[in-house]
């Protein structure tokens, strides 16, 4: 059996984490090109992320370019031959619409949707005591 203190000592610790500044590294994300349509056409990231655009269509050549209507906003432009890949990194909250130069007339386009992350310190108290709830289960608590 485990006793009282050491049971409040683990809890003040997995608190402390839980509440602590977390350094979350960024992630990649992948939207590949096929024919003439992005997959997939719309992809929710957190700020920091990068999007990877990989082109594996035989023969054409395509870009990721940012702006609405066929109309480049200036954001991005980025060539895409036959089998290459770009990263474009997004540092800002926002949604974000692209398309493809040569082939937007049949509706090449694309969104990424670049979400604020949550606060560790804005979960509820309900998550937090499952989070514990579940270390002293896995213990054997």
């Amino acid at each position: 059996m485990v006793s009282t203190a050491k049971k409040l000592i683990y809890f003040v610790a997995v608190t402390a984490m839980l509440f602590s500044p977390v350094f979350v590294q960024s992630a990649e994300h992948v939207v590949e090109i096929i024919g003439t349509s992005f997959s997939p056409p719309v992809i929710s990231i957190p700020i920091g992320d990068s999007v990877r655009w990989k082109n594996n269509t035989s023969g054409l050549f395509h870009t990721t370019t940012s702006g609405t209507g066929c109309v480049a906003d200036g954001i991005w432009n980025l060539s895409l031959p036959f089998m290459s890949e770009v990263v474009v990194p997004f540092p800002t909250a926002g949604t974000y619409l692209y398309f493809c130069v040569p082939h937007c007339g049949v509706n090449m386009t694309g969104t990424v949707i670049v979400e604020e992350t949550v606060p560790v310190r804005e979960k509820t108290w309900g998550s937090i005591k499952a989070l514990y709830v579940g270390a002293r289960a896995q213990r054997g608590y």
